[in-house]
C-alpha cells in the first residue's frame, strides 16, 4: 500500500528511498538501547524495509538492500566512506549530508584540498558544485560530487547554536571548523552530472517526510519507550508494534480508495 505520487521527471527512473534510524529506550533508560533502521519510499510514503538492532549497530547505508535503480538519501551520519564503497560495489546511487573529518577530500587529480576554503567565497543563497574524490586511509578513492548551498545569516546562526547545544549535551569538544560548516547545506552524491545541484538540493529537502513517519510511531504507537527489558521480549514487543503500525497505515491508505458504489 501507500500513496502513488510520481517523482520529478528528472528522477523518474530511480526508486527513491529515504533512510534513517529511530532510537528506542528501555524502562528507566535515558539513552539508546535499540535502533530501528527504517527505509521509506519517498514518493510512495510507505516503509519498504526495516530491522531492529542493539545500539552497537550504527547508522550506515550498508544496513540496507540496494539495486541498480535505487537512490538512497541519508543524513550526515550516512556520509561515510564505508557506505560510499557499498554503492560502488553493489550499484545504485546516494545523497547524504557532509560529515567533517569522516574522510579525506581530494580533487580529481588526487590532490588533497580543504572544502571550507572553497565554500567561504559563496554568497548567500547560491550553490556550488565540485567534482571530488573521497578516501579513508589506504582504501580506494571514490569519485563523488559535492553540492553546497550557503544559508542566510539567520539560518546559519540557528544551525550553529543548535550544533553547540547538541555537542554540550553529549559532552563532546567543540570543533570550530565543524561549527563553521553548519553555515552551509553540504551534500555528497554519486548521481551523474546531468542531475543539477539545485535539483539535488530540492530532492534532499523532502526527507522531512521521514520525521512525520517517526512522529506517528512515537505519538500514536508509543515506540520510543518500550516496556520490556528482556531481550527476546523486547524484540517481540517492538516487532508486534511495528506490524500493527504498518497494518494501520495500509488500512488508512486503502480507505482513500474506497467507493460505496463498488468501483475505484
Amino acid at each position: 500500500m501507500g500513496i502513488n505520487i510520481s517523482p520529478p521527471e528528472q528522477f523518474s527512473k530511480y526508486n527513491i528511498r529515504s533512510v534513517d534510524t529511530f532510537v528506542i529506550s528501555e524502562p528507566g533508560s535515558t539513552g539508546t538501547d535499540w535502533r530501528l533502521h527504517y527505509s521509506f519510499e519517498l514518493f510512495g510514503l510507505k516503509c519498504d524495509q526495516f530491522f531492529i538492532t542493539r545500539q552497537v549497530i550504527g547508522e550506515s547505508f550498508i544496513n540496507f538492500e540496494i539495486k541498480n535503480n535505487y537512490l538512497l538519501i541519508g543524513n550526515r551520519a550516512y556520509g561515510r566512506h564505508s557506505g560510499m564503497m557499498y554503492f560502488q560495489d553493489k550499484g545504485g546511487n546516494f545523497i547524504s549530508r557532509f560529515m567533517n573529518k569522516a574522510f579525506t577530500l581530494y580533487d580529481i587529480s588526487g590532490n588533497e584540498f580543504n572544502l571550507l576554503e572553497k565554500l567561504k567565497p559563496l554568497e548567500i543563497g547560491t550553490n556550488l558544485e565540485i567534482e571530488a574524490l573521497v578516501g579513508a586511509g589506504k582504501k580506494n578513492k571514490i569519485p563523488i560530487r559535492i553540492v553546497a548551498l550557503r544559508k542566510t545569516d539567520k539560518l546559519a546562526e540557528m544551525a550553529v547554536k543548535k550544533a553547540i547545544q547538541e555537542q554540550k549535551k553529549k559532552q563532546r569538544p567543540l570543533n570550530q571548523e565543524t561549527l563553521y560548516y553548519h553555515r552551509y547545506v553540504i551534500l555528497l552524491t554519486s548521481l551523474p552530472k546531468e542531475k543539477q545541484g539545485q535539483q539535488i538540493l530540492v530532492l534532499y529537502r523532502l526527507r522531512w517526510q521521514n520525521e512525520i513517519a517517526f512522529k506517528h510511531l512515537k505519538s500514536i504507537f508509543l515506540l520510543c519507550h518500550q516496556p520490556k527489558e528482556n531481550e527476546e521480549a523486547s524484540k517481540s514487543w517492538l516487532h508486534g508494534n511495528l506490524f500493527v503500525a504498518l497494518l494501520a497505515k495500509m488500512i488508512v491508505d486503502e480507505s482513500h480508495l474506497f467507493s460505496p458504489w463498488g468501483y475505484p
